[in-house]
């Protein structure tokens, strides 16, 4: 996925969680909690009854934290796309992050499985508006 990197340094940043392993020239874009989150063909893989779900953007990466692991996705190298879907029947709508490749990764359950892609669910119907404004302001 293509950022218009100048875009994105001229948005205000978010303080960023001590637990999110970024770069010192990195900034935190977005930050909100998931309600539950899956692969990419909606198997569920996690939910905030487990314990406290984090999607965060910064100016490089995506980060999905979970109470077993912080998952992380180079925006440049390891995510081809970020859509934000919004209704459905049962959810105020999701996200769909693909991946470039497959990549294997550590589940809630403590196994390991293969990603191609994941569905995100806010909490909060507005994080998802909020996401997909900033995508279309810095996604090329």
């Amino acid at each position: 996925m293509r950022i218009n990197h100048s875009a994105a340094r001229n948005l205000p940043a978010l303080p960023a969680p001590e637990s999110l392993p970024i770069q010192p020239d990195e900034r935190v874009l977005f930050l909100a909690d998931l309600s539950m989150y899956g692969d990419e063909q909606d198997k569920f893989l996690g939910s905030s009854a487990q314990g406290r779900l984090v999607c965060a953007l910064t100016t490089e990466s995506l980060f999905i934290r979970t109470p077993y692991a912080i998952w992380s996705f180079d925006l440049a190298g390891d995510v081809a796309s970020i859509t934000c879907q919004r209704g459905g029947l049962f959810s105020k709508g999701w996200v769909d992050v693909e991946l470039v490749r497959t990549e294997t990764f550590p589940f809630d359950n403590g196994e390991t499985g293969q990603l191609s892609g994941l569905h995100l669910y806010f909490k909060k119907k507005r994080d998802l508006a909020l996401l997909g404004d900033l995508l279309a302001q810095i996604v090329q």
